[in-house]
């Protein structure tokens, strides 16, 4: 058991013999949500579909720091030729995108780095032993459901000529998007490092 399936088994523990009040404890300072959207290219239809979390999972594999892997989280994968999505208000099978971001953050952000894979060559799981820094002040911002939209917004208006200032200056003048418990910075406080293989 690695530290990410400890902490799963201690919280599920702590809301069994919690109350109903002091359950609700461990998602004010721990739980967040994150959303998953497909986005049809050929007409105007949205799929949302959120989740709760306490702990964010991030590849690391490959990745130089966890912002790359913060990337490699919200990007979109495009779902096209026999891969379409069937969109149920056309009934019918369109070109799509698919993505996830973070709806709302928690006050302390739990992130694990998944440092085990499963190699299908040899059927064994291996410890994935890249390095992969983090900075001691994480800004989320750029993660979030609010500032991708208004970056989605803020394209399509560059696309068609339209004038972004206005919404460019009030973006800066925010100290926060609308969503989440606080604001979007996050300063480091402790880190679990697993010392071994994968088995041990």
């Amino acid at each position: 058991m690695d530290a990410d399936e400890f902490l799963g088994v201690f919280f599920d523990r702590l809301e069994k013999q919690f109350n109903v009040h002091s359950r609700r404890l461990l998602s004010d300072y721990f739980g967040g949500r994150v959303v998953h959207q497909i986005t049809s290219k050929e007409c105007q239809h949205v799929t949302q579909r959120e989740e709760n979390f306490f702990v964010l999972s991030l590849e690391v594999k490959g990745k130089r720091d966890i912002i790359e892997s913060l990337n490699l989280f919200i990007a979109e994968d495009i779902l096209d030729g026999d891969n379409k999505y069937h969109c149920e208000k056309c009934d019918r099978k369109v070109a799509a995108s698919k993505g996830c971001c973070v709806a709302q953050l928690p006050n302390t952000l739990l992130i694990h780095l998944k440092r085990f894979d499963f190699d299908v060559e040899s059927f064994t799981r291996m410890k994935v032993n890249d390095p992969c820094g983090f900075p001691l002040t994480l800004d989320m911002r750029p993660f979030t459901k609010d500032h991708l939209a208004r970056a989605k917004d803020e394209d399509l208006d560059a696309e068609s000529g339209a004038d972004t200032h206005a919404t460019t200056t009030t973006e800066l003048e925010g100290t926060q998007p609308s969503q989440g418990n606080g604001d979007c910075m996050y300063h480091l406080v402790g880190v679990v490092v697993h010392s071994g293989t994968a088995e041990s």
